[in-house]
């Protein structure tokens, strides 16, 4: 996706993926004095993207333990005791 195209979404997370996307196509064609200054860029936006990325991530492997902690409660109490 276009950088352009990405701002037109509005969403943050999409222009951040574009910016990436774009950085590293110029970085494959920089020659060795612009390297240094995209690979910052491309790192900073690296983070921001992890930053934006964390909570979804969190959020999902919490409802997958609480799954797996109701399925493992379950199976306790429909064990008969000894």
């Amino acid at each position: 996706m276009r950088v352009s195209d990405a701002v037109q979404s509005g969403d943050r997370l999409t222009i951040l993926v574009a910016v990436r996307d774009d950085l590293a196509g110029k970085l494959d064609a920089a020659g060795s004095r612009e390297s240094a200054a995209i690979a910052r860029e491309l790192s900073s936006v690296l983070r921001q993207i992890d930053e934006l990325s964390a909570p979804l991530h969190r959020g999902i492997l919490d409802e997958l333990h609480a799954r797996r902690a109701r399925r493992e409660s379950a199976a306790d109490i429909s064990k008969p005791s000894r």
